[in-house]
């Protein structure tokens, strides 16, 4: 199974980086998906909650499974129902949003696998880059929406 953990500092208060995080509208949920990407079902982050993709025009469900938030953390961990990502069978992204000092720390934990150690290497590989860029446009998304 493939583990891919990244942690991001962003310049901007817990407070607003939660709501963005759980805006209805999935303003930076899109803003981070990959252009080969299409959202079609979203409406927010809360327990139970289904987002629907089209990856490679190819049909894609999650669910939430566990949503925990306090004034200082926000977590939530969603695991793919319907369809796959690159032939992965099981698919687990979970989600940290913490208050750390005037900033926020974000951490992303994903795990994966395809059930084929030779697939899984190469996805690892792809997705490891995915989440280095990730990072990135948390804070280009973040300096411009605070």
């Amino acid at each position: 199974m493939g583990v891919i953990k990244s942690r991001t500092e962003v310049r901007a208060p817990y407070e607003i980086v939660k709501k963005l995080f759980l805006d209805r509208e999935g303003k930076l949920f899109k803003f981070l998906i990959p252009s080969f990407c299409e959202v079609t079902h979203y409406k927010g982050i809360r327990r139970g909650a289904v987002i629907k993709l089209k990856l490679f025009d190819k049909p894609c469900e999650f669910k939430v499974i566990t949503y925990s938030t306090n004034k200082n953390k926000t977590s939530f961990n969603y695991i793919i129902t319907k369809g796959d990502i690159f032939n992965a069978k099981f698919w687990s992204h979970r989600h940290f949003i913490e208050r750390y000092e005037d900033n926020t720390v974000i951490r992303d934990e994903l795990a994966f696998t395809s059930k084929n150690k030779i697939r899984d290497a190469f996805l690892h590989a792809f997705l490891f880059c995915s989440f280095r860029i990730r990072s990135l446009k948390y804070k280009i998304f973040l300096f411009f929406n605070k």
